[in-house]
């Protein structure tokens, strides 16, 4: 049967620091793998099933894979004639029909191995079942390669050359992003176009069923445009020429994929604020540059500077925190607003983005308002360079340098732990 073998890993492969390859390796479990398209999901499942003697490799694009995978009980009754197995390794599950529940019902025969699953859209694998998975299964996000992973903490010789590499792998990371493809390969835009095409065309019509291809690209190139910025839903169903219910699906199902994200308001209620708006950034820089026809060196992209560097931080601190901790913004309505905000059980973070230089530490008076109302134990100003720390009314503010930025995400999700499994 096509597609369904003794699996062998793949010659070329790039390995991930993101996760724990053991996170994956706990027997009795479905493990979950979710992630955007080519972000190396495939890659971390290989990581560890190439130690394997027998694992069984499933690729549920096959139509007649998914046959094969409609009902639990005949699946595992055909897999008697292969014998003793070290994994079931089921890829690209979102194409499944009732995902959840298939792999609910093969984790209940208690088979004793481990059972992988990837899958670019957790809506396919969660949502339309009407059992729960608790208990059963592990849920890992993997998205592009972070700045911790291009350049890791300790891995050059000696801090100022690795400031020099983060600082150039910053700049690439600003304008062709973090895509494990779009990095290695030579011509990271054509890989970029095709990820986008993939998304738009086959994720939109062929998985999510949607008949206006035409308006789901126009609001996907919208929300590009407005990085960083309130999204208002009626305007762009405005623009589009669609029903505003139409273009919150569409956003729905793009955040789905993680391909955007829609950040929520935080509203602590010490001051009038925003509460129901939402603001849009995408998951990686360089999808969205594409998405405008923008990608290529970050140089052709200055006058966007501001939207790309604050766009990236929130891509650090999605990829650096649990998934389980969510970021958000502040606003107020009198306007004073603070880019990001992340309140773990631990205590709050306030963040200020800065795309240039700066020569001193100030504090802008949103930034001051938001520490008078909320106290937090810590707040960063990101900068390009500045590095300095004071102590402000209780609070810890410290001005962080963009490449210092991953070692300060990972004291900071210590110091507010415990949190879930990133």
């Amino acid at each position: 049967m096509a597609q369904a073998s003794i699996a062998q890993p793949p010659e070329r492969w790039i390995p991930r620091q993101q996760l724990a390859t053991s996170a994956i390796a706990e027997p009795g479990r479905a493990h979950l793998i979710i992630g955007p398209h080519q972000a190396g999901k495939s890659t971390l499942a290989w990581s560890w099933l190439r130690r394997l003697e027998r694992p069984l490799y499933l690729n549920l694009e096959e139509p007649s894979l998914r046959g094969w995978c409609r009902s639990p009980v005949a699946f595992l009754a055909d897999l008697r004639g292969l014998g003793q197995l070290d994994a079931i390794f089921f890829e690209e599950a979102q194409w499944l029909e009732e995902a959840g529940l298939f792999i609910k019902g093969v984790v209940d025969q208690r088979l004793g191995i481990p059972i992988i699953v990837t899958g670019s859209s957790s809506f396919h694998l969660m949502a339309r079942t009407r059992e729960s998975l608790a208990g059963r299964a592990s849920r890992h996000l993997l998205l592009p390669f972070s700045l911790a992973e291009l350049v890791p903490p300790g891995g050059a010789p000696g801090p100022t050359v690795q400031q020099v590499q983060r600082e150039a792998a910053i700049e690439r990371l600003l304008g062709t992003g973090g895509y494990p493809q779009a990095w290695t390969d030579p011509q990271p835009e054509r890989v970029l176009a095709e990820l986008v095409q993939a998304f738009v065309l086959r994720d939109a019509s062929d998985l999510f069923r949607v008949d206006r291809l035409d308006a789901y690209q126009a609001v996907l190139q919208l929300a590009a445009r407005q990085v960083g910025n309130l999204l208002k839903v009626s305007e762009l169903a405005s623009a589009v020429g669609v029903a505003a219910a139409t273009v919150a699906r569409y956003l729905s199902l793009m955040e789905e994929v993680h391909v955007l994200k829609l950040v929520p308001s935080f509203a602590g209620g010490a001051r009038r604020e925003v509460t129901s708006a939402r603001k849009v950034f995408f998951v990686d820089n360089g999808l969205r540059n594409t998405v405008l026809g923008r990608a290529g060196p970050v140089g052709a992209l200055a006058a966007d500077r501001g939207a790309l560097v604050e766009n990236l931080v929130y891509s650090e601190l999605l990829k650096g925190l649990p998934w389980t901790w969510t970021v958000r913004y502040w606003r107020s309505l009198s306007g004073a607003e603070v880019d990001f905000v992340v309140a773990p059980p631990g205590g709050i973070l306030g963040v200020e983005v800065k795309a240039g230089a700066l020569q001193r530490p100030r504090l802008s008076r949103s930034s001051r308002s938001f520490i008078q109302a909320y106290s937090p134990p810590w707040f960063w100003v990101v900068s390009q360079t500045l590095a300095h720390r004071e102590i402000l009314e209780g609070t810890l503010v410290e001005w962080v340098p963009l490449h210092a930025l991953p070692e300060r995400i990972a004291r900071y999700r210590a110091e507010a732990g415990p949190g879930g499994v990133g």
